[in-house]
């Protein structure tokens, strides 16, 4: 299971230029687990990590993916994801 994820990865760095995670240094409310830079200009790919999918509210992720755009990154664009255990 590792090895398959760890290609998944790898395959998936080809499309980034950049990638990481974010969160405000008070608190942890603005928190987004994955943000990466897609090789295309000014274009974003935003991901919520949950174990299960029940537990994702988009309207939540939502507030914040725009509170990050508004705070840093006010030029780019963002698909908005979910990955869960359930994806494997």
């Amino acid at each position: 299971m590792l090895n398959k994820a760890r290609v998944h990865t790898v395959e998936a760095v080809d499309f980034f230029s950049d990638i990481g995670s974010w969160w405000e240094s008070k608190g942890n409310e603005n928190q987004i687990d994955i943000v990466g830079l897609r090789m295309e200009k000014n274009r974003a790919l935003a991901v919520e990590v949950k174990r299960k999918q029940e537990n994702f509210r988009m309207s939540r992720f939502e507030g914040k993916v725009k509170h990050l755009k508004e705070k840093a990154m006010t030029k780019y664009e963002f698909e908005l994801k979910c990955l869960s255990l359930e994806d494997r």
